[in-house]
């Protein structure tokens, strides 16, 4: 369901590091999935990279070659609007930079770039987006079930309820963008997926969670609880099933399907919150069914 420009190979293959280059004279924050580093794709040791602009993009944008040398620009399945944009005007200023043509996974006849540009305007990137999205809401209630998508920051799970609550593309780009960039614009506290290990060999997953700090949380069977105020001191930790945050804390909004935005417990309310969470305690690390 992804959609590819081609630019024509001008006889080489376009190295990774003048693409990027190209998007950073537009589009200043670009930035990689992968590393950077001398080893990693600027000098061309991968097969493709994967790119965003961080607080507009929902999707990464592919970059790879193909079996022939052409360079592949490829907007992954529910890109915003914004993204078929840039792919647009990265695929055509690159075929005027390298004097090639280029064309589209519909029509594979060469073309210059100004006709590309003509062809997806933004209102078709637009259109575009409305199309993924309507596609979207279809796939979700045929089957009833949550898709999970992966974004540049976190997966986005789109099921029945967020979906229900939506009619306009335009607003479920809002929705997928807030849920992918709001701890970069503001001080939310993005939780970090940790695994341990069961007596039993099993893995477990599970993120902190402590007094006085707003979270963005990707749902995870479970969170280890601080019971210390202070993050620096020792105070031990309790398993709480994750499910469970929204039954203890008031105001947890649903940013998607199943991810959260958990407001900050102040610290003077913290030792209750601990109190009444310790009662729904589980113990995950021992041995037994998780």
């Amino acid at each position: 369901m992804s959609y590819s420009f081609y630019v024509k190979s001008p006889g080489f293959r376009i190295p990774f590091r003048d693409i990027l280059a190209m998007l950073r004279e537009d589009f200043p924050e670009y930035t990689l999935q992968e590393s950077e580093e001398i080893s990693g794709p600027l000098e061309d040791t991968y097969e493709a990279i994967h790119g965003f602009l961080p607080t507009v993009s929902t999707r990464n944008l592919e970059i790879a070659y193909t079996a022939g040398g052409d360079l592949q620009f490829r907007v992954m399945f529910c890109a915003s609007p914004q993204d078929y944009a840039i792919s647009v005007w990265a695929a055509a200023e690159c075929a005027r930079r390298f004097k090639t043509t280029v064309s589209t996974e519909e029509n594979d006849l060469p073309r210059p770039p100004d006709a590309l540009q003509s062809d997806w305007s933004e209102e078709e990137c637009l259109a575009q987006g409305g199309r993924d999205f309507r596609l979207l809401r279809t796939m979700v209630a045929e089957d009833g079930k949550t898709m999970k998508i992966a974004g540049p920051q976190r997966p986005f799970f789109a099921g029945p309820k967020v979906l229900g609550a939506i009619d306009d593309a335009d607003i479920f780009f809002q929705v997928f963008r807030r849920q992918q960039w709001l701890d970069v614009v503001s001080d939310v506290h993005a939780s970090k997926t940790i695994v341990a290990t069961t007596n039993g060999d099993k893995e477990v997953a599970f993120a902190a969670f402590g007094a006085a700090l707003p979270y963005l949380m990707s749902p995870l069977p479970y969170v280890a609880v601080v019971r210390a105020t202070d993050h620096s001191k020792e105070g031990g930790t309790f398993f709480l099933p994750f499910k469970e945050l929204p039954q203890l804390i008031e105001n947890v909004e649903f940013l998607d399907e199943e991810t959260i935005f958990v407001p900050a417990v102040p610290t003077n309310d913290w030792p209750e919150f601990v109190a009444r969470a310790e009662r729904r305690a589980v113990t995950p690390l021992e041995d037994g069914p998780i």
